[in-house]
């Protein structure tokens, strides 16, 4: 397998910087010689539901039909049309929506193309995107190549149940908060009263514990092919801190957020951008506040992943392809991402008022708590898709108090550890 290394990382970036992608083309594309023929590019999205049709139709389809009449965009889900039965019946789609963490889908039916002969073509401004963003691209492409350019981010985020807190007579969380504080509040707030369990933090799973206090969720050593599960270590004794809390056991080891969003027996919930569910329940009231920080971690990242925007090498169509990248990349365009509750990749800070503006149910929210930390991220490997879900599946046998920690993570790596090494021999 090709290594990667900061030193190409940092090659091609810095070639990029030189070639002159300073120019504002991204926001008056070039049009000479668009083909006038109405053109359909088909778009596939990696994960289930997101976006939503309305979504796609609003931040996608109807931007680019405005600027580009000739281009119409559809949309398939993976859940609908899972992408290697389109890659079988020969209906490879034109681009795909897929996360900056793992290429791993398209990689494998071999449909990974190289933006950049296209980025230098329309001279696309790179530096309009957060750095850390461009560097996590180079790191999940191809060796050398740019194979997708960032649109949107997600964000982690403590939702609480304000209704609960003044039930209690406890105040409520606040911005900034460390895992001592937060983890007060939970024991304060889990407790039966009128014959029903109230619960004082649900953390959604060990994954979500591990991008916020482990290691951002890195599986794999990308130098030594080496399984980081015992750098998992934190998550796992978090996990085992919220669990232990006398009443605050999860109800079920894979946790819902229906029980935060329906059940409404939840003090404190702890998970990723859920803005789209939460607009659908109008008996709720809920605030946000920033995830919970460690003491001794002086800037704190978390990863909540974000999506990024990919041309297939077999497409007709890559140059219009490109045209509808460069629109959504554009300032106008993500601004409507942003008024919308989907996080801009742009740098430019001043767009952050626009967050959510079009989201009646987000008034007087603490949205800007989301603004308050910068996310982290981790460099993927090929091998993350084949392990990705032991660290979580060993963790049943804390959650059923079978094995402590050490074993857990023992057995866990053990297991990842083979895997690999089975994978390399092909």
């Amino acid at each position: 397998m090709k290594k990667r290394s900061v030193l190409v990382l940092s090659t091609v970036l810095f070639a990029f910087i030189l070639e002159g992608c300073d120019s504002k083309a991204s926001d008056t594309p070039v049009q000479a010689g668009a083909p006038k023929e109405p053109v359909t590019l088909v778009v596939w999205s990696q994960q289930p539901d997101i976006p939503s049709i309305e979504m796609f139709e609003e931040l996608y389809a109807k931007p680019v039909h405005a600027k580009y009449p000739y281009i119409t965009l559809k949309l398939l889900q993976a859940n609908n049309d899972p992408l290697d039965k389109l890659v079988t019946l020969g209906e490879i789609p034109d681009m795909f929506i897929n996360s900056l963490l793992n290429f791993k889908n398209i990689r494998d039916v071999g449909l990974l193309y190289d933006l950049s002969p296209l980025i230098k073509k329309y001279q696309f401004d790179l530096n309009r995107i957060q750095p850390g963003l461009i560097k996590q691209v180079l790191l999940t492409s191809d060796n050398g190549q740019i194979n997708s350019i960032p649109h949107y981010l997600n964000f982690n985020a403590l939702y609480y149940n304000k209704d609960l807190f003044d039930r209690f007579g406890i105040g409520y969380p606040r911005d900034g908060m460390n895992w001592d504080q937060i983890l007060d509040l939970a024991q304060k707030m889990t407790r039966t009263d009128g014959g029903v369990n109230y619960r004082g933090l649900d953390p959604e799973n060990l994954d979500r514990l591990n991008y916020i206090v482990g290691n951002l969720g890195a599986l794999v050593d990308p130098k030594t092919d080496e399984p980081l599960v015992e750098q998992w270590k934190p998550a796992y004794e978090m996990y085992e801190r919220i669990l232990s809390i006398p009443g605050n056991k999860l109800p079920e080891f894979n946790s819902s957020m229906d029980v935060f969003l329906k059940d409404k027996n939840v003090a404190m919930r702890l998970s990723y951008s859920q803005l789209d569910s939460l607009a659908k329940v109008t008996d709720l009231n809920w605030d946000m506040v920033t995830y919970p920080i460690l003491k001794d971690r002086p800037v704190p990242k978390s990863v909540a992943g974000g999506k990024g925007l990919m041309i297939a090498n077999t497409s007709k169509h890559k140059e219009d392809a490109f045209l509808v990248i460069e629109t959504i990349l554009s300032e106008e365009v993500q601004k409507e991402f942003m008024r919308n509750g989907q996080l801009s990749t742009l740098k430019d800070k001043s767009i952050q008022a626009e967050f959510g503006k079009k989201l009646p149910f987000l008034k007087g929210k603490n949205v800007m708590s989301i603004f308050k930390y910068d996310s982290g991220w981790y460099a993927p490997t090929p091998y993350d898709g084949f392990v990705s879900g032991i660290p979580k599946k060993h963790a049943l046998d804390m959650y059923n108090g079978k094995k402590d920690i050490n074993t857990v993570i023992r057995e866990a790596k053990e297991e990842m550890t083979k895997i690999i090494q089975d994978k390399m021999k092909k």
